[in-house]
């Protein structure tokens, strides 16, 4: 997930500026919903601070989207459903996820 942020970066230098400039905070309206698994967010900031950046704005700043409302434009840019997969560039992160998870496993 990180290097699928890492290649839209490099290939989308004005994204990450924005986000750095905008963002004080990223957060996943999806994962709070729904209680889900966050991935986005924490592979954002795995970035970040492996390429030692911090978010310098003064905005909450959604990753993705939920009930089709967004925080800001980026939100929607950085959306797994826009993010292509470093592992198939065919596909969008959130596509390769719904092919490639597994929801439970159970043992008795």
């Amino acid at each position: 997930m990180t290097l699928s942020y890492e290649r839209h970066f490099a290939e989308h230098p004005d994204d990450l500026r924005e986000l750095i400039t905008l963002a004080k905070l990223l957060r996943n309206p999806h994962a709070e919903a729904t209680t889900g698994v966050d991935l986005q967010v924490p592979a954002i900031m795995n970035y970040l601070d492996r390429h030692g950046l911090r978010l310098a704005g003064r905005e909450v700043v959604d990753i993705g989207t939920w009930n089709g409302e967004r925080s800001h434009a980026i939100s929607v840019r950085l959306s797994p459903l826009q993010i292509k997969c470093a592992l198939d560039r065919s596909m969008t992160l959130e596509a390769w996820w719904q092919t490639k998870k597994c929801l439970a496993v159970w043992e008795e």
